[in-house]
């Protein structure tokens, strides 16, 4: 039976977290994984589907490529996961403005925020421990 090592599923975990936090903006509220796809790159949302984009792919190299030295996979999962919450939160205060309010996105997104909190909080233990070490 083969042990699941958390660095293996911290990508799958921020990015189905991610993708599934509701953003709350003017009539209604949209999953953040439909944003990414919808709409051009001259809406409101361009620099937060960038940065999520980047996030994404960042993160799926950080975690599923062959690294030499593991340290620099954990410091660009760690790097990587930083990127979603950027584009989480660009997206979340620009519907702000928009007759949504960043307290009821917050509230929508706790799945994201929780496994945000634990992916970061592993990473740093992680790399502070391989510092220790060496």
């Amino acid at each position: 039976m083969a042990k699941l090592e958390l660095g293996k599923a911290i990508a799958p975990a921020l990015v189905v977290s991610y993708a599934i936090c509701l953003i709350v903006a003017g009539h209604g509220a949209v999953p953040l994984g439909f944003v990414l796809f919808v709409g051009g790159i001259d809406s409101w949302v361009a620099m937060g589907k960038i940065l999520g984009w980047i996030g994404i792919a960042s993160l799926l190299l950080a975690t599923y490529a062959p690294w030499r030295r593991p340290v620099l996979g954990w410091t660009l999962q760690l790097v990587s996961a930083c990127l979603l919450y950027a584009s989480w939160f660009d997206i979340a205060r620009r519907t702000d403005n928009e007759s949504g309010s960043f307290l009821t996105t917050f509230i929508f997104s706790i799945p994201f925020q929780i496994v945000f909190a634990v992916a970061v909080v592993w990473l740093a233990v992680r790399l502070w421990r391989s510092q220790s070490q060496a």
